[in-house]
């Protein structure tokens, strides 16, 4: 796939896509990438014509690669694939939706073109979460040495588990694009300072109270004592002039996360064993076998269940990140950010596939 992603390129791919299909329904498709993005409904329409499931129920498993550039729409195909690649030298640009070529602008349009906008960012952002959330497991188990290695050293002062793993993120991703992260810990110990905030019995407990009144009086006490907890952060001289804009920003995000941040977290990983055995000991994984199988995913969750969670955190404070600006990313920035499993050409970074050819 060549190009911008434009009606005429998926007319064109469609006639391939359905051979490739029909001939073999379960077989894998692969799907190498060097576009600069394009329509957002083209996109929608390639993305439902690989990744839909046949009138028979028959869903291919689809590999796709950024050969040169996989931008925009582009990056969201790229990490929507079963298993997604980028050669040595390739560029994944990430940034928010935009639309081009609206010449008149109505109020209503423009109502309607923000709220497409922001329902096409929600969706990228989840298929950049996705596919980093399936990574950083592997991440983990690949760099779980290193991790605890600098653990133990005072002089470096990291932290361990998921906390390690992403300041060794930061650490490996190029110089211009470690300010991902710098915002991605920003991001999460407000959000961290936040759940402090309401955790105190004077504001937790009118707040369950509301809950039970329904879920009007729930958001609406959420909503306030949002407010009330960014005023506590701003500075005093900024609070006569009531809150920022940035403030403002905030409110909006720390809201609408937070009212089901924890029935996402849930239904994010609604089959999490796979990824919590990932992020076991031996020792636990050893445990875990032992168990009847009922008894499993019980154990794990309590054993490792906060690893999961934070590398849920991550994912999800990064992937809201990665819409917003400009984020042109190298193969390697993109491998160590989990939006591609493999960088095809740099043997230096492990991957899982060459791990299973070893077994």
């Amino acid at each position: 796939m060549a190009g911008a992603i434009t009606p005429e390129l998926v007319r064109r791919l469609t006639p391939e896509i359905r051979r490739l299909r029909h001939a073999g329904p379960t077989e894998p498709i692969t799907v190498y990438i060097d576009s600069e993005g394009g329509s957002v409904q083209s996109c929608e329409h390639l993305e439902g014509m690989l990744f839909n499931s046949d009138q028979d129920g028959n869903r291919c498993r689809i590999i796709t690669v950024a050969t040169a550039l996989a931008a925009s729409a582009a990056a969201r195909l790229l990490t929507r694939g079963d298993c997604a690649l980028a050669y040595a030298n390739a560029t994944i640009h990430c940034h928010g939706t935009r639309f081009q070529g609206i010449t008149e602008l109505t109020r209503e349009r423009a109502d309607l073109a923000s709220r497409s906008l922001s329902a096409f960012n929600d969706e990228m952002a989840s298929a950049f979460m996705h596919r980093t959330l399936e990574n950083l497991p592997w991440l983990y188990q690949f760099y779980k040495e290193e991790i605890d290695k600098r653990n133990q050293d005072p002089a470096i002062k990291a932290l361990s588990h998921m906390q390690g793993l992403a300041c060794l993120i930061q650490q490996r991703l190029s110089v211009q694009n470690r300010r991902l992260m710098d915002g991605v810990f920003a991001e999460l110990n407000l959000f961290t300072a936040l759940e402090v905030f309401l955790g105190k019995p004077a504001r937790s407990k009118p707040l369950e109270k509301a809950r039970k009144r329904g879920r009007g009086a729930f958001e609406f006490r959420l909503l306030k004592l949002i407010v009330d907890f960014l005023e506590s952060e701003c500075p005093k001289d900024e609070i006569q002039g009531g809150l920022k804009t940035i403030n403002v920003a905030q409110l909006t995000d720390l809201y609408s996360l937070r009212k089901d941040y924890y029935e996402r977290f849930l239904s994010d990983c609604d089959n999490p064993e796979p990824q919590l055995l990932m992020l076991c000991e031996t020792e636990q994984i050893v445990k875990c076998q032992s168990l009847p199988e009922n008894e499993r995913k019980p154990f794990l969750i309590a054993q490792v269940g906060d690893r999961l969670f934070s590398a849920w955190q991550l994912a999800t404070t990064l992937s809201a990140n990665l819409v917003r600006g400009e984020n042109p990313l190298s193969a390697r920035d993109a491998y160590w950010l989990g939006l591609v499993e493999e960088v095809v050409g740099d043997s230096n970074l492990p991957c899982r596939r060459t791990l299973m050819e070893r077994v």
